[in-house]
């Protein structure tokens, strides 16, 4: 339905903008003639406007039966039909908008609905925030109250006149909402948010795990880097060592040549002896063995 309003609109805006420009622009031979004048450009945008208008509608409408759907075959006692919502906006002085991350899902939600039942958190049981649907004739109030000194949108206060007790609603709160899903002749599968939790401390332990978790791995990963680090250091330290010595050796011998080759060595002696003690046999010289 949205796609065939859309579509309407769009063909009128399209047959109006089509009957007010010109079909043949080939006569203005790209001067300053050929530029549209303001009131066909407001017929443009005002058409593309209507598309995008369009677009947005039949996206935010199949995101909603998608949701819908998931929802339509689970079992009413199912614990995934129960969310955590953050309250982002104040509707008036008997309800306010959640959002509920976990779904993508925004929705109004009632403290107070048609039939007049107003939602009490029961501080008697073991959970406090447990919503109890006081009967109409119970007393009980809801009012919007604003705060002189601040400028925001206030907050919604639940008050039960017998004990004077008060109960407030406000921007940031989380409170738990279950998700029902409507259906009718007339509309589409829609959703219905439920208040069954009022505001509370959300105690996200998976979150907690997850964060414990990413520490213990950062963890782990420096300490294996330092290691690698610390063995490749030693390694280094061993190739020089071993390189050292090499080159000290290769120093060693070539001392040890260079003085065999002094006139005054001791190989020098040895050689004029030889020489003195048999002399038609040759000597031979360091170099040439």
């Amino acid at each position: 339905m949205l796609t065939a309003l859309g579509d309407c609109r769009s063909a009128l805006s399209s047959k109006q903008f089509s009957d007010s420009t010109p079909t043949d622009l080939s006569d203005h031979g790209g001067t300053e003639d050929s530029l549209l004048t303001p009131e066909e450009l407001s017929v443009l945008c005002r058409h593309m406007n209507e598309q995008h208008w369009a677009a947005q509608q039949v996206q935010r409408a199949s995101v909603e039966l998608f949701q819908a759907l998931f929802f339509r075959d689970r079992p009413e006692n199912d614990p995934i039909r129960q969310a955590d919502g953050i309250i982002c906006q104040l509707r008036g002085n008997n309800g306010f908008v959640v959002l509920v991350s976990r779904f993508g899902i925004r929705g109004s939600v009632c403290v107070k609905d048609p039939q007049g039942q107003v939602a009490w958190m029961s501080t008697k049981s073991e959970d406090r925030h447990r919503i109890q649907w006081m009967p109409a004739g119970a007393g009980f109030e809801v009012e919007r109250v604003y705060d002189s000194t601040r400028g925001d949108c206030g907050r919604l206060e639940v008050r039960d006149p017998r004990t004077g007790e008060v109960q407030r609603y406000s921007i940031f709160d989380h409170v738990t909402v279950e998700i029902h899903v409507t259906d009718s002749v007339t509309h589409g599968l829609g959703l219905r948010l439920q208040l069954i939790r009022g505001p509370h401390v959300t105690k996200d332990l998976s979150a907690t795990k997850s964060i414990t978790d990413g520490k213990q791995l950062d963890t782990q990963l420096i300490e294996s880097v330092q290691d690698q680090d610390t063995k490749r250091r030693r390694k280094r330290a061993l190739d020089e060592q071993a390189a050292t010595a090499d080159e000290m050796e290769a120093l060693d011998q070539d001392v040890l040549i260079a003085r065999l080759h002094e006139p005054g060595s001791m190989y020098h002696h040895f050689r004029k002896l030889l020489r003195e003690c048999n002399p038609a046999q040759p000597v031979v010289s360091p170099g040439d063995e």
